[in-house]
């Protein structure tokens, strides 16, 4: 899916969410070729924390059939500022106020002929046919690996993005690690064919503090998921007080 939206894995650092994600994230980050694997330390409630901390959202969209270098502007703002009203009398019911909330004004654009649409963002100064094409054209290239200059572009449909934005404020960071932290036991882990069984030593998640670097192969066990780290591998704990590993620092 990412090398079809035209990203490279390789060149990411991979994040590994959910209970199960800091067990295997080095080892699919190996198998992509990204040098850097994100561990969250609270991977396990990941989503959960994410929708906690996501603004309120709410999309709406209306059908628009219509050549974009023709269109009748005052048809197109009259479209988008009924959906518009309905994203604000909705985030209103949210119980978000004016200055708390966001709109967002978007085009499904497609070249003549073509089957799917590809969603395009329009300025917040007004609609401009040019800005319009240069944003479906670059977005056309990103996913397609191609474009057609000075093609026929048709609007399918006017979409409008309401955001009541939270004020959400991060807890405060824990003081950077002081001294070496010292495992809670050693324990047999099966590494991989190649390495076989090794002793292993076992960290509790809550005395590893932003600054900490740690060489595999490593567990580190918190309150809602396990860590691995490979003999290959280096564990820092970020500023933001997760498990950044950095794959194949060792080799």
């Amino acid at each position: 899916l990412s090398i079809e939206r035209g990203h490279n894995p390789a060149t990411f650092t991979l994040v590994a969410a959910g209970g199960a994600g800091p067990m295997h994230g080095t080892a699919v980050a190996r198998a992509l070729g990204s040098r850097r694997a994100l561990l969250p330390r609270a991977a396990g409630a990941f989503c959960a924390m994410g929708m906690l901390q996501s603004d309120v959202r709410q999309d709406y969209l209306q059908v628009f059939l219509a050549d974009l270098d023709k269109v009748e502007t005052a048809a197109l703002e009259a479209g988008f500022a009924q959906l518009e009203a309905r994203a604000r009398e909705a985030l209103a019911r949210d119980g978000f106020g004016a200055d708390e909330v966001a709109i967002e004004r978007q085009l499904d654009l497609r070249y003549d002929g073509q089957q799917w649409p590809v969603r395009a963002p329009l300025s917040a100064s007004g609609f401009d046919a040019a800005a319009a094409r240069k944003a479906f054209e670059t977005e056309h290239q990103r996913l397609f690996g191609h474009i057609q200059p000075g093609g026929r572009i048709d609007i399918t449909a006017l979409r409008v993005v309401g955001r009541g934005r939270l004020d959400w404020t991060p807890p405060a960071a824990r003081s950077p690690q002081t001294d070496t932290p010292k495992p809670r036991e050693t324990r047999k882990v099966w590494i991989d064919p190649a390495t076989g069984w090794r002793d292993v030593p076992i960290y509790d998640g809550a005395d590893l503090r932003p600054g900490c670097r740690l060489d595999g192969p490593l567990l580190v066990e918190e309150r809602t998921t396990t860590a691995f780290v490979g003999p290959r591998d280096v564990l820092e704990v970020d500023e933001r007080d997760d498990f950044l590993v950095h794959v194949g620092a060792l080799a």
